[in-house]
This record gives C-alpha cells, sequence and structure tokens, in this order.
C-alpha cells in the first residue's frame, strides 16, 4: 500500500496538538498515511499593535511544501486561526488551488461533526465561509479524514 500524504493547517503547536499527534500515533485507521502539521500562527506578526496573517509568506511556504511532499490533500482546522484570519486563510488557499490544481483542499465540517449549527465567532466568518468557495473538496472521504486528524480519539 503506497502511503498517502496528507498536510493539515492547524492553528499553533501547543498542548492540543500534542495530544492530537498523540491520538493520531496510535490510531490503526491512519496506517499508510503520512500526516504533516503546519501551524498557522507560525505567520502571524504584531504591527504597531494590530495582529497581521503573512499572506505571502504562507503562501510560499504551503507552495513550497506542496512541491516537496506532493501531498494527497490539504485539511484546514476550522479553529481560533481560521476565525481570526478567515479572509486572509481563504485567499491563500484559493491561490494554492490555482497554483495547484491537483491538490484537494478540505475544511473541517464541524456542522458535521458536532451535530449543530455552527455559529461563527465573528460576524465576517461567515461571510468568507458560507457559502465555501468552489475550491473546497467537502467530500465524504475528506470529511472522514478531518474527523481522523482534527478530532483524534472519538469514533468516527
Amino acid at each position: 500500500m503506497e502511503t498517502q500524504r496528507i498536510l493539515a493547517l492547524q492553528t499553533v503547536d501547543d498542548l492540543s496538538s500534542d495530544a492530537r499527534r498523540r491520538f493520531r500515533s496510535q490510531d490503526d485507521r491512519l496506517i499508510g498515511y503520512e500526516i504533516v502539521d503546519l501551524y498557522a500562527l507560525d505567520y502571524v506578526a504584531d504591527e504597531r499593535g494590530e495582529s497581521r496573517l503573512d499572506v505571502p509568506g504562507m503562501l510560499e511556504d504551503l507552495s513550497t511544501k506542496v512541491l516537496e511532499l506532493q501531498p494527497d490533500a490539504l485539511l484546514i482546522h476550522r479553529g481560533l486561526a481560521f476565525d481570526e484570519y478567515t479572509e486572509d486563510i481563504i485567499t491563500v488557499l484559493g491561490e494554492l488551488a490555482r497554483r495547484f490544481p491537483h491538490l484537494r483542499i478540505a475544511l473541517q465540517d464541524l456542522e458535521r461533526e458536532l451535530g449543530q449549527a455552527f455559529r461563527p465567532s465573528k460576524g465576517d466568518h461567515e461571510r468568507f465561509v458560507n457559502p465555501l468557495p468552489g475550491f473546497f473538496d467537502q467530500s465524504a472521504e475528506l470529511q472522514i479524514m478531518c474527523f481522523r486528524v482534527f478530532r483524534p480519539g472519538q469514533v468516527d
């Protein structure tokens, strides 16, 4: 069986991401997958008291990772960074989709996972996510993978 490579864009490398990695390493359903974690807050800079996402830097680093690893998919964790920098992250992902049309990009579907209506913490979040841009692959296959990668240890 050929290894499938997955890039997983999360918010930050912290105790929660450590726990996810530990659970994933023990999940037999993820045998045959190489999961490379990337962190959105690595691209946030504080300029004059205002936090900003470095869109060009994130785009170039993600492009380099895609060229280097040739991943089968890029999964996006719908967490704090996505809530805070929705427009910027969507811009980066849209450009990645243009540069790498073969790359499958999936956004974690919290509505399906949690079984309830997702209530964004910011009014503008909903504007950019609903409806989803057409480059997102929200297939059942990738949503199950999002669940296993971002909510490991839970039964899907």
